[in-house]
């Protein structure tokens, strides 16, 4: 019977066996990890634009997803425990993907891809996470504050994205967190009286945010809580609206050695107790603040520095000769200060510094001889200080230089005239503003790779170095305010494609204008005014196209002013006064010039009619000291748009003053005077409420003078040697009846 029951059971239990497998068919595949994990990353791909970087991810290649599958890692070929898709060109969210599929991830890096929406709160479900970059996407809104729930994690990077509002408290629960980058978005600061310290944190990065504190205790400044972080030798802060001083918290944080708070609006003085504790230092990034105080003579404990920057801030005092003893310094930037005194003889310890800067300070003194000694140096800046003296011979030893800048000193003497001949590759040269004299060196631009250079307002004197015809790179070429002399088109190279500003102005340059001119075809702004230029104007500098500055004034050129020059569409000031040039005025090109706002062609010969109508919106027109004659047109009244001066003076104008002249309500000056004018002053031009100057003597005007202040206040030379001017002003008679 026993038997009989168990072989009914065993029967039984086979019958269902067979009936489950025949009709509801089991997929062991299907239940694997793997499976799982393959399913939620096809489901995410699906959702994604289409991206050759994941080609390998195929529904027929599941079984070879831990080996074949891009970007693909995994535990013991059962758990992905790695997803690593940088730089994989992504475009999508992070909506579709199940992170509930992944229980033994580690490593979620989507680093460089142009992922956007909002970061899922489903990512606190990765319990196993010690690894997260998102940086470099486009995620915005919020940081979930389900990610404090990634409780063994030890790196979250999601710089560079779209983020804004609070950073959530929840990140304090991050205790195994040693790096955090948050920097490159538009985060708030959390309630940092929330945060524990964070033990084993060594790298942590705001840098750029708009971190406000202003809704609770710290009144956006750095939190003292910081100083808890002992373990940090990365802490970047900068480009926030942090405020007030440094706390003395953060002197706790030895084991530092890059600090970065620069771009803030942080105070107060730096402490000799930072400087003390922070001796592991390799960058010191205080930069763009408002420190006061002293540099402390205890900078120099920070011997491991490579990069001390302290410009613009408003620091005092000496730069203390200690600052010699970082000889691992590579980068100092102490500009835009109010420092004072001589430059530390000690600077020339510095032999692995290749930049140095100095400007914007109130620096006093010679410039020690000591800075030939930096062999390394690629980058001087000295300018905007007081310093005096010669610039010292030794600068020519320095090899490596590519930038020199002194300019707005009171330096003199001679340029040391083995400058260039070692062939540095100079590439920035400023001399502006100084006292030197006598040539330039011969070799200054050897090394041809000169691509700025001025040397404006000195007392420079001779010709110009011959090898800067061959410097083909250069850009902006300023020596006005010089006794220069040469052969204008002869010391000038013609090949240069990038040159966009030439200012050679007030020098004794000499020689004729030739069509080489016209290959500067990038050039804006051709400044050749008051030299001893003859000739006259070539036609092909109408090829300059992107010429907006052409000042030719107070030459020698004769003849007439080429129709050409109306096909520079963008220029805006033309200067062509104090020279010989004749025929009638160009009212052809000048109507051609929709852009010009300045122009003056006074001090010529010019002959015909007073400018009428123009496409352009003139700011200042003057024609005074030609032979001008006839009548002031009425169209004259159609330049509305003049502002600063209308000179029409010391020409040969005759008849009456047209009333459309009170157009011109904006227009500051006016001057009329001696010409050949008569009848009345319009009382159309009480409308000119803009002027404060006018002149109207030396005509044959007669009758009253227009009301308003600037009539009654103007002097009586305003209106003298005219036939019969009378009204309240100086000098006239009263009007009868």
């Amino acid at each position: 019977m026993k038997t009989s029951k168990t072989q009914l059971l065993t029967a039984r239990l086979f019958f269902i066996h067979i009936f489950l497998f025949t009709f509801f068919p089991f997929n062991v595949s299907s239940a694997t990890p793997n499976s799982q994990a393959a399913k939620a990353l096809l489901t995410w791909k699906a959702s994604l634009s289409p991206s050759s970087s994941l080609k390998s991810w195929s529904p027929n290649n599941i079984k070879n997803l831990c080996t074949s599958w891009a970007g693909i890692s995994c535990l013991n070929q059962t758990y992905v425990s790695k997803i690593n898709l940088t730089n994989a060109n992504l475009t999508g969210t992070l909506n579709q993907l199940d992170f509930t599929s992944f229980p033994r991830l580690t490593t979620l890096n989507l680093d460089g891809n142009s992922l956007n929406g909002s970061i899922p709160a489903r990512i606190g479900s990765l319990s196993r996470l010690t690894f997260l970059d998102l940086s470099n996407n486009h995620f915005q809104n919020s940081i979930p504050p389900e990610i404090g729930n990634l409780k063994i994690i030890k790196h979250i990077d999601l710089y560079n994205n779209n983020l804004k509002n609070k950073m959530p408290n929840q990140i304090a629960n991050l205790q195994n967190i040693e790096f955090l980058d948050l920097g490159g978005n538009h985060l708030e600061a959390p309630d940092w009286s929330k945060f524990q310290s964070f033990p084993m944190l060594t790298h942590l990065d705001f840098d750029p945010n708009e971190i406000h504190l202003s809704s609770n205790n710290f009144s956006s400044r750095i939190p003292s809580q910081l100083g808890q972080c002992t373990s940090l030798t990365y802490l970047a802060l900068a480009g926030n609206s942090l405020s007030g001083p440094l706390p003395l918290s953060l002197s706790n944080l030895t084991n530092l050695s890059e600090l970065g708070l620069s771009e803030n609006s942080l105070s107060g003085d730096i402490e000799s107790i930072f400087l003390l504790k922070w001796t592991k230092l390799i960058s010191l990034q205080l930069q763009n603040n408002n420190f006061t105080g002293i540099i402390p003579s205890e900078i120099g404990l920070l011997k491991k520095l490579n990069f001390l920057l302290l410009n613009n801030n408003r620091l005092l005092g000496f730069i203390p000769k200690e600052i010699g003893s970082l000889r691992s310094l590579s980068s100092l930037d102490l500009s835009e200060n109010q420092l004072s005194g001589k430059i530390p003889s000690t600077i020339g310890n510095l032999k692995n510094l290749s930049i140095l800067q100095l400007f914007s300070n109130d620096l006093t003194g010679n410039i020690p001889s000591e800075i030939g000694d930096l062999a390394s140096l690629k980058i001087l800046s000295l300018d905007s200080n007081r310093l005096s003296g010669k610039l010292p011979d030794s600068i020519s030893k320095l090899r490596n230089l590519t930038t020199l800048m002194v300019s707005a000193n009171n330096l003199q003497g001679t340029i040391p005239q083995d400058l260039g001949k070692n062939r540095p590759p100079l590439a920035s040269v400023g001399f502006t503003n100084n006292s030197f004299s006598g040539p330039l060196p011969s070799e200054l631009c050897s090394g041809f790779a000169l691509e700025y250079f001025t040397a404006n307002n000195n007392n420079f004197s001779g010709p110009l170095p011959g090898c800067l015809k061959n410097c083909s790179g250069l850009i902006r070429l300023r020596l006005e305010g010089n006794r220069f002399t040469g052969n204008i088109s002869k010391t000038i190279g013609s090949h240069y494609p990038k040159l966009k500003f030439l200012a050679l102005s007030h020098n004794q340059f000499t020689g004729k204008l030739t069509p080489g001119w016209s290959l500067y075809e990038n050039l804006t702004d051709l400044r050749l005014d008051h030299n001893e230029i003859s000739g006259v104007i070539p036609a092909e500098l109408g090829n300059l196209r992107k010429l907006r500055v052409l000042d030719l004034s107070s030459n020698e050129l004769t003849g007439q002013v080429p129709d050409e020059l109306g096909n520079l569409n963008e220029l805006f000031n033309l200067d062509l006064s104090n020279n010989q040039l004749n025929g009638e005025i160009p009212n052809k090109i000048i109507g051609q010039l929709a852009r010009l706002q300045y122009l003056d062609l006074s001090r010529n010969k010019f002959t015909g009619n007073v400018l009428g109508k123009t496409k352009s919106g003139l700011l200042s027109l003057n024609l005074s000291h030609n032979n001008l004659s006839g009548s002031i047109p009425s169209g004259i009244g159609d330049l509305t748009s003049l502002q600063y001066l209308l000179d029409i003076s010391y020409n040969k104008l005759s008849g009456a003053i047209p009333s459309s002249l009170g157009n011109l309500t904006y227009l500051e000056t006016l001057n009329v005077s001696h010409n050949h004018l008569s009848g009345q002053i319009p009382n159309a031009l009480s409308r000119m409420v803009g002027l404060t100057t006018i002149d109207f003597s030396y005509n044959n005007l007669s009758g009253p003078i227009p009301k308003g202040p600037v009539f009654s206040g103007a002097p009586a030379n305003a209106f003298e040697k005219n036939a019969g001017l009378c009204g309240d002003a100086h000098g006239l008679p009263h009007c009868k009846g």
